[in-house]
């Protein structure tokens, strides 16, 4: 079974100097981006459902959980690459020259521009931030586990 990413990431790198700061390789970084994010997302989800299994294991029912989920792992990040993307593009005027100012997308590839303020804040940090909050629900599912 072949993976959608994949062929579209084949696509890409294949026709990378046509799409190289065009509007399929911003795109295409927007929706990586947000991939990665639904990503983190789930992995929260998932150690919360955990933590609700096994720690609160009465009371825990949440009704309709599996739609909520959905919402929150797919809705949520939404908003990161957009913000990112406009907030981080733009086009500056000199004379009758226009050049686009891009510090959403790296000059060499179609993925965030490494090292930048949005490269942290839109990525790393959810990323660190998911990580966090997964071992603290880990660690308390270990103490019911332990005990």
């Amino acid at each position: 079974r072949i993976k959608l990413d994949t062929v579209i990431t084949a696509i890409l790198l294949h026709n990378y100097n046509a799409l190289q700061k065009s509007t399929g390789c911003a795109i295409y970084t927007m929706l990586q981006h947000y991939l990665w994010l639904v990503v983190f997302t789930w992995t929260i989800i998932e150690g919360f459902v955990m933590y609700l299994s096994l720690v609160q294991v009465f009371d825990s029912h949440i009704e309709h959980y599996m739609v909520k989920f959905n919402a929150i792992a797919w809705g949520f990040p939404v908003i990161f690459p957009i913000i990112g993307y406009f907030t981080f593009t733009r086009k500056v005027t000199v004379g009758e020259a226009t050049v686009s100012v891009d510090e959403y997308m790296s000059d060499s590839m179609c993925f965030l521009k490494p090292g930048t303020l949005n490269f942290y804040v839109l990525f790393f940090a959810p990323l660190v931030i998911a990580m966090i909050v997964d071992l603290v629900f880990y660690v308390m599912v270990l103490k019911v586990i332990k005990n």
